[in-house]
């Protein structure tokens, strides 16, 4: 198990093997009328999954132990990346620092509760057509291209740029909710109404150049 690329063992800590990646929560709006067998779904939105996982720390002493999982719960405060060793990553926050159960004099165990995304490895991509091999029906990405020549309308994907210069770098972080000239922030050059996603399968990039796309695939 890694935390946001660091070994457990710097903690002295080791994974029980087991442990529980849950249900993923669905926020259903239907319409139905009154008394009636015929209904329609609205909108589904999808929650964060949930991720359990029991850890033992070990010590010279149970003080030493306890100064071992003090240092692993600062290290999972705030957002974080976790691997497991299942062949994915999980972008996500804790929800819950476990209680400390004794084990013996020189360990003890607690088990952790976070919320989060469950994605594959950080992909990058050049072209137009851009395939998604995730699941999750949007998956934030990053474009930057090159400015060909100049113009006073310029479309990255979903985001129309104005009055850009040849050579000029642009770049539409969907992920950071970004928007880049030159390395330098300056939305006031761009117009949109949402940040650019990737949905399963192939996706189409608008661009008048050829764009360079970045992307965790995610799944449910």
């Amino acid at each position: 198990m890694y935390i946001n690329g660091r070994d457990l063992s710097h903690y002295h800590g080791k994974l029980i093997r087991e442990y529980v990646y849950g249900g993923t929560p669905l926020g259903n709006m239907y319409f139905q009328g009154r008394n009636r067998s015929a209904y329609v779904l609205q909108s589904q939105i999808i929650g964060l999954k949930t991720l359990e996982l029991t850890i033992v720390f070990t010590g010279q002493d149970q003080r030493e132990a306890i100064l071992h999982k003090s240092a692993f719960d600062a290290a999972v405060m705030g957002q974080i990346e976790l691997i497991l060793g299942d062949g994915f990553g999980y972008t996500c926050h804790c929800d819950q620092l476990g209680a400390e159960t004794r084990v013996g004099e020189e360990m003890m165990e607690a088990s952790y509760s976070f919320s989060g995304i469950r994605h594959g490895d950080w992909m990058k991509t050049s072209g137009k057509t851009i395939y998604n091999p995730g699941t999750l029906p949007k998956s934030d990405c990053i474009l930057t291209v090159t400015v060909g020549a100049d113009a006073s309308l310029y479309p990255l994907g979903s985001i129309t740029f104005h009055d850009v210069e040849a050579g000029e770098k642009l770049v539409v972080d969907g992920i950071n909710k970004r928007i880049l000239v030159d390395g330098v922030p300056d939305a006031k050059r761009a117009s949109w109404t949402e940040f650019p996603y990737l949905i399963p399968g192939k996706n189409g990039i608008d661009c008048r150049d050829t764009p360079t796309v970045e992307f965790y695939p995610c799944y449910l």
